[in-house]
């Protein structure tokens, strides 16, 4: 059994979900989407997630920038539910 934290892989980085929601205005350009939702899949314990991969985002849910923003700042926006999830990578920083 594996226990994830909410998360997407995009541009190499590992983004966390925040407690934040960001509003629509603030939603930038589609610059992805979700390759492979890993709960509920075969992956093994042992598997490294790659491009495109998240813990619990379906496949094919878009990956917004920020407006404003660039995605260096790394922070993603992802519709699920129609509230708009914020995502970090800062924490991978640091």
């Amino acid at each position: 059994m594996i226990d994830y934290v909410d998360f997407v892989v995009f541009g190499g980085r590992e983004y966390v979900r925040t407690r934040a929601t960001v509003p629509a205005a603030q939603v930038g350009k589609q610059v992805g989407a979700v390759r492979c939702r890993l709960v509920g899949s075969a992956a093994s314990p042992s598997y490294q997630p790659g491009e495109g991969d998240a813990a619990f985002l379906p496949a094919g849910t878009p990956l917004f920038a920020l407006r404003d923003r660039p995605v260096a700042a790394a922070l993603l926006a992802a519709r699920v539910d129609g509230v708009l999830r914020l995502y970090s990578a800062d924490h991978a920083d640091g």
